[in-house]
């Protein structure tokens, strides 16, 4: 028994678009399921990195006169909580946007936390540091040992509040929504724009190809820049010239056979007549 199986065709300009589309598909669902872990560490590598850049920052002006005011400046800009510690006492600035937990540690946890530091090489991070007066577990705190015209141990402290994953992972999704939106409708229309690219020469090589039957395909009137069709077309054009080469010997064949057969015919004819 004979099956037979019929594929629908379909344009190149849907193909395109389809691949282009697909392409987009794939690459969101692999954003998407992996967005939760690029999330958590994209986010707290900048955070650190930004308190780290600002730990840094006071300790580079550590001997400002304008200290007090550069802190500030740096708490606002930043969102983070400042504490710079000296042998005496200590200065902590807040951005009064959050929370500061630097307000809330003991002069043992600020010595605890001090020969840590120390014990580091004069910077560390400290993720889940427990606070006895205070249960909270949503901030990071920076350390790193500097020194002053008058002090030659002076710590400074930044802590910043950490923003739960959830709620980054969802303004993130939001915001990834409408860019494969956008994606998607600039592959749409990329997909049309090199299809059309593409179908202009295809169409007219289609066009001038109906004449190779008839030996009048002008291969000299097709010009592209893309390689593969302009090859095609140097194939088209050698093919019409082998068709009025065996054209030209059909009719050289035919007329020496008109010939040759001539010359018996007219004598025959000749001897009918006698």
């Amino acid at each position: 028994e004979l099956v037979i199986v019929l594929r629908r065709k379909t344009s190149l300009t849907k193909q395109i678009v389809q691949i282009l589309v697909l392409f987009v598909v794939i690459t969101v669902m692999l954003v998407s399921t992996s967005q939760g872990l690029l999330v958590k560490r994209i986010y707290k590598s900048n955070k650190i990195n930004s308190m780290k850049e600002t730990a840094e920052s006071v300790a580079i002006n550590i001997n400002n006169r304008n200290l007090d005011e550069f802190i500030r400046t740096l708490t606002l800009e930043e969102d983070v909580c400042i504490m710079v510690v000296t042998g005496v006492e200590s200065v902590t600035i807040n951005s009064r946007r959050n929370a500061c937990v630097l307000s809330n540690l003991t002069l043992s946890e600020v010595s605890d936390i001090a020969y840590k530091v120390q014990d580091s090489g004069g910077s560390k991070l400290f993720e889940n540091y427990q606070l006895a007066n205070s249960d909270r577990n949503d901030f990071y705190i920076y350390g790193t040992l500097t020194s002053s015209h008058y002090n030659s141990d002076i710590l400074v402290l930044v802590s910043s509040v950490v923003t739960p994953v959830n709620v980054v992972s969802k303004t993130f999704s939001s915001q990834v929504f409408f860019v494969v939106l956008v994606i998607i409708l600039m592959s749409m229309a990329m997909g049309v724009i090199i299809s059309q690219m593409v179908l202009k020469p295809i169409n007219q090589l289609k066009s001038e190809s109906k004449l190779l039957p008839f030996g009048q395909y002008k291969g000299d009137k097709f010009h592209t820049d893309i390689k593969e069709l302009s090859e095609f077309n140097d194939v088209l054009t050698a093919a019409n010239s082998e068709i009025l080469k065996a054209e030209k010997a059909k009719k050289e064949l035919i007329g020496n056979v008109s010939h040759d057969l001539k010359t018996p015919l007219t004598m025959i004819v000749g001897y009918g007549e006698m």
